[in-house]
């Protein structure tokens, strides 16, 4: 999507995965961040099954 410019302007690539080194990864990896589109929306509220054990 990034290289046909579909994907929104604040997209991030992930990082790519070596060729044979799937098996390789731990958990400090950057391939484990959860970089998502709604990081910047720190002021709202968790979500509700997050913040509502009887969800």
């Amino acid at each position: 999507m990034v290289k046909n410019n579909l994907a929104p302007a604040s997209a991030i690539i992930p990082e790519p995965i070596p060729p044979g080194g799937l098996w390789a990864l731990d958990v400090d990896d950057n391939i484990w961040q959860d970089i998502g589109l709604e990081d910047d929306n720190v002021d709202s509220a968790p979500p509700l099954w997050l913040r509502d054990e009887n969800v």
